[in-house]
């Protein structure tokens, strides 16, 4: 072989250096999780080779966590899958602490409803997979900056035993009348209660609109509860009111299927709060976490998922026969997501809302 020439090598040092340069940029967090066209899917698992593991912690349960551990881990033998299940308080002060101090951070992905709290402290990274793309629009997060992948679903819950089908309110302006006088309930939950419901109102109708009908509603004279919605969900189902607003609709058919006299309706478009998978700027193992997040999406997980009694995310994927029937999609209603910033922006003005009507 021939000796290099003084300008071929250097140019050879060059390139060797350039192209260093070019696969340093190409490994960080942002360029990995915005990875596109087919060379995507190689590219996240011969990285994802090299790291061996991801790590994801959030409010999904154990048994939960497990089988879609083991079905993970079965398509990528090469990859564990490490975390723990944790409140959204205790699992948001895990990760500023490990995205914030001198340690190596060790988690890659946040699950549950943590964005305004992740995207505040600017620890939140957009993503890009064809899995997101191929989902409808009011299923994307605008900004990328999460993975939705299940649903509630909320409606009017009624006492079968009190009220028939026939005369059960399908739509919000039903729960005018006057014979639904001291029979209606809601809760006063932040994550889907009373400030939910307002707010959905209010981005849905607008102000002057909303404010009218919040108005008139009060006259209904409202109960409030305070416990949990499943605790005020069951005052409807032992005959303490005939009615509730902004049931769960996963917990109505889960109900309903155990013998429960309780049904519910459907209000177009259907009011909807998601829980997402947050991937963070400083994971250690993104090739791995973006791996995981296409699997949370897809077919597979999205048919375990259902076993957690809450809706898919893909549409494609049918929720348990008994929770077909208060599926929107599976009726031809739209969904409405109020996300958990559109709630955190709208709060104060919910809750005034709240506290100018009915007290």
């Amino acid at each position: 072989m021939r000796p290099l020439t003084a300008c071929a090598l250097a140019c050879a040092v060059f390139i060797a250096v350039f192209g260093v340069g070019l696969r340093a940029e190409a490994a960080t967090v942002e360029n990995i999780a915005n990875l596109s066209g087919p060379n995507r899917q190689a590219t996240l698992e011969a990285g994802a080779r090299q790291e061996g593991v991801v790590v994801w912690s959030g409010n999904v349960g154990d048994d939960m966590r497990e089988q879609l551990a083991k079905a993970f881990m079965k398509k990528y033998p090469y990859l564990r899958v490490e975390g723990q299940r944790m409140g959204g308080a205790q699992v948001l002060q895990r990760v500023l602490a490990e995205q914030t101090g001198k340690a190596p951070p060790r988690n890659d992905l946040v699950a549950g409803n943590a964005i305004v709290d992740l995207k505040r402290a600017g620890l939140a990274q957009s993503i890009r997979s064809p899995l997101i793309d191929a989902l409808p629009k009011e299923f994307q997060e605008p900004q990328g900056l999460y993975a939705a992948y299940r649903y509630a679903y909320y409606g009017i819950a009624y006492n079968t035993a009190l009220v028939n089908a026939a005369e059960a309110p399908h739509s919000y302006e039903d729960l005018l009348d006057p014979k639904w006088r001291g029979k209606i309930v809601w809760n006063h939950g932040q994550e889907s209660g009373a400030p939910v419901l307002v707010t959905y109102f209010r981005r849905l109708w607008g102000e002057e609109r909303a404010t009218r009908y919040l108005q008139r509603l009060s006259k209904q004279i409202v109960a409030t509860e305070l416990g949990t919605p499943r605790e005020t969900l069951d005052g409807v189902m032992t005959g303490k009111h005939y009615l509730m607003l902004g049931a769960s609709l996963h917990q109505v058919a889960a109900l309903r299927a155990a013998g429960a006299s309780l049904d519910a309706t459907m209000q177009d478009p259907v009011l909807a709060r998601d829980n997402y998978l947050v991937l963070l700027k400083k994971a250690p193992h993104p090739h791995a976490a973006m791996l995981f997040i296409d699997f949370m999406l897809d077919r597979e997980a999205q048919e375990i998922l259902r076993g957690d009694q809450y809706y898919p995310a893909n549409p494609d994927v049918d929720p348990p026969d008994v929770m077909m029937p208060y599926d929107p999609l599976r009726h031809g209603l739209k969904q409405f997501t109020v996300d958990d910033e559109t709630l955190a922006q709208e709060r104060a003005h919910s809750t005034a809302r709240l506290r100018e009507f009915f007290r």
